[in-house]
């Protein structure tokens, strides 16, 4: 098992060993997580990546991430905690015909060359985790410029000119 986060692994060698990859990965070092949603601090990311051979395919790795991040409500601007986790099985491919050799329930990972950068692998699962529109829960959208349908009052009286119709039938 390793502590630290290695910058790349030769993607054959680890699943031809089945390497365990556990430890943490602050959250600050996650570049591609959009900022304009979470907020970026010193926060640590648990995770687990086990890797497998699979026929047919390159191998297979079964992730698990846990975290307690902070979301930023995109209503009010509110931070509020969100609890990510994750725990998939993915299955390393490099051809688009590979693709349905993928067992089912599997998520695939396209692979270019020989190494794949476990950080990468960490990074794309919490983006499909995260919400693209998080909003805090009990959140309320205050505007003068959106009514809400229910609380519109209707003019007493209104003339209906539809209402002739009616005796028609």
């Amino acid at each position: 098992m390793a502590k630290s986060l290695p910058d790349s692994i030769e993607i054959a060698n680890a699943v031809r060993k089945s390497w365990q990859l556990s430890g943490t990965v602050m959250l600050s070092d996650l570049e591609r997580l959009p900022t304009h949603l979470i907020k970026k601090d010193k926060r640590e990311v648990r995770f687990e990546i086990v890797f497998q051979p699979c026929d047919g395919i390159i191998g297979k790795a079964h992730i698990k991430i846990e975290s307690d991040i902070e979301l930023i409500c995109q209503r009010s601007l509110a931070h509020f905690d969100f609890k990510l986790k994750v725990d998939r099985e993915i299955g390393f491919i490099s051809q688009l015909e590979d693709e349905s050799k993928l067992v089912k329930g599997m998520a695939p990972s396209w692979v270019e060359g020989d190494f794949i950068t476990p950080k990468d692998l960490i990074e794309d699962e919490m983006l499909l985790v995260i919400p693209e529109f998080p909003i805090k829960p009990g959140s309320q959208l205050e505007t003068d410029y959106i009514t809400n349908q229910k609380e519109q009052k209707t003019a007493e009286g209104t003339h209906n000119p539809f209402s002739v119709l009616k005796d028609l039938k």
